[in-house]
């Protein structure tokens, strides 16, 4: 694909399409993600998936025969197209290439037929969110990431495994949430670790029926986790709400089911709201609140 750059600073004879990402790219572009934060950057370890994803794209712009701009969109749950990885050479910034890639992943998901395109950023990350505030994505939740590595004597739970003929129970719980209403009913994702999407009652029976729903309460509820694929060796948390009684449970048993796992400990996000991150502290948890999780979401195509 062929772009109009006339009004960017490239120059005439340069050549710039939007290409596929191959192996061939991968020194290239490995030499300037190595550094993207102080430990580093994640695009050495999925490298190899995106680059034999058969059903999301792992996108460049290429200009001279380089990869000097990528992009991966991911196909995920409820018909979203996941944007992610999003880099650019630092030769290459403030030109534009971002914008322009993030609108060639928009085109593909809409030829595709999917819903939304949706990504995530730090509150902190002032380019990534003019760019996609630039493309009409709005902020549709916010989330903090939050960790347990802990290791000490825990107390038995009364929390549980929540079971399918609870759904209705467990879902007239959730969306009567503030927290799940106040993010627009978007939660971690069940199948990718790090992405977001919505919730709907379907996805909730499927979490049941996996055991990801864990529970406070027998006919009243007062606490509910949701539970993921582990991430770096440990227990995903995708989403977590309740009262300051019902989280002290949950965590309980998160902890418990983390050390009878043998996991590294505990990863999740949890709504920015002050009872559940206080809370969460008073339990032993690490709280990045300082740290924002913005989930921008732009709708593709009118129900």
């Amino acid at each position: 694909m062929n772009m109009d750059m006339s009004n960017s600073s490239y120059l005439p004879q340069d050549k710039i399409i939007i290409r596929h990402l191959t192996n061939e790219d991968k020194d290239f572009v490995l030499s300037y993600t190595n550094k993207t934060w102080e430990w580093g950057d994640y695009i050495k370890d999925v490298w190899n998936s995106w680059i034999n994803d058969k059903i999301g794209l792992f996108a460049a712009v290429d200009i001279n025969g380089k990869a000097v701009a990528i992009c991966h969109m991911d196909v995920i749950e409820n018909n979203v197209a996941w944007l992610e990885g999003m880099r650019v050479h630092p030769d290459h910034r403030n030109k534009g290439l971002a914008s322009i890639l993030t609108k060639y992943c928009i085109e593909i998901a809409k030829e595709r037929g999917l819903s939304y395109a949706m990504l995530v950023t730090s509150s902190k990350n002032a380019p990534a969110r003019k760019v996609a505030e630039k493309l009409g994505f709005s902020v549709l939740a916010r989330y903090t990431n939050f960790s347990y590595e802990k290791d000490e004597i825990i107390e038995v739970s009364e929390a549980r495994r929540a079971i399918l003929h609870e759904a209705d129970l467990v879902w007239n719980y959730l969306t009567a949430s503030c927290n799940y209403s106040f993010n627009n009913g978007i939660i971690g994702s069940r199948l990718k670790p790090w992405a977001f999407t919505f919730m709907n009652k379907t996805i909730l029976e499927e979490d049941l029926v996996s055991g990801n729903v864990i529970i406070h309460g027998i006919r009243q509820l007062d606490g509910i986790a949701l539970l993921g694929s582990p991430i770096d060796n440990k227990l995903n948390v995708r989403f977590i709400d309740g009262t300051p009684d019902g989280l002290k449970e949950i965590t309980k048993w998160l902890k418990l089911q983390s050390k009878e796992l043998n996991l590294r400990g505990i990863e999740g996000f949890t709504p920015v709201t002050p009872l559940i991150i206080n809370t969460l502290k008073n339990e032993g948890f690490d709280v990045r609140e300082e740290r924002q999780l913005l989930v921008y979401a732009l709708k593709l195509r009118k129900e």
